[in-house]
């Protein structure tokens, strides 16, 4: 029988043709990453074989996972999605902000080492306990999502080039006359701040630009139609 090995804070668990292994905050996890972090869903994810191939589910209505593994560094896997595992794979679980270093997000890291490939059926539903801090509550204003298509329209196209991203002045000439840089950053930082404090993920400090990308694209908050309500590029 097929079985893949999920090693968690140098465990190690077994998930077989017939037996998934679950991760997530709550005590019914076959791993519990921290049932006291509630950066972290519920149910997060789960690793299952279907159809002769090992899938990782990411079981979140709202939290991405990150997956990396020789082939790809960094990939974001969107809520109720899955990646095929055929190689060994590190999933990393963003939990709340760590007071205790620069406010950086506590990072539960699961180590994936397949013996086989899976499909996956998602769950309905996730177990009872205090809310998820996700971040989805905090609604983007008509202004917000103006300046972030201005700066992500290229990126949405290209999300593997972090260099497509508009600089601040690039972003308030593509939005039009009356608009400054200034302008654009006061929206952007706003909002990261106040996404910070609602528990998303690194979009303050090294590399937040790209973290906030990863957010509004994959949360939905951000979409191919903002981009359209900008005016025609000169």
């Amino acid at each position: 029988m097929n079985h893949t090995t999920i090693t968690f804070n140098g465990d190690h668990y077994l998930a077989t043709e017939t037996d998934p292994v679950t991760f997530g905050r709550d005590i019914g996890c076959t791993i519990c990453l921290d049932p006291e972090d509630t950066g972290i869903s519920r149910r997060a994810g789960t690793v299952r074989w279907e159809n002769g191939i090992w899938w990782l589910v990411n079981d979140s209505r709202s939290r991405p996972l990150i997956v990396s593994d020789d082939r790809a560094p960094r990939n974001v896997l969107p809520r109720q999605r899955r990646h095929p595992l055929d190689v060994v794979t590190r999933v990393i679980v963003d939990g709340r902000p760590n007071q205790h270093v620069d406010g950086r997000r506590n990072q539960h890291i699961l180590i994936v080492t397949p013996q086989g490939n899976s499909d996956a059926h998602l769950s309905d539903g996730e177990p009872p306990g205090p809310p998820t801090v996700s971040g989805l509550n905090v609604r983007l204003s008509d202004d917000d999502r103006q300046a972030l298509a201005a700066l992500l329209e290229n990126y949405m196209l290209n999300p593997s080039r972090i260099e497509s991203i508009r600089s601040y002045t690039g972003a308030a000439k593509r939005i039009g006359p009356y608009h400054t840089p200034a302008q654009v950053r006061r929206r952007v930082e706003h909002l990261r701040e106040r996404l910070s404090k609602a528990g998303v993920a690194e979009v303050k400090g090294p590399n937040a630009m790209q973290h906030l990308a990863e957010y509004v694209i994959h949360s939905g908050q951000l979409t191919f139609d903002d981009v359209r309500r900008l005016l025609p590029p000169p």
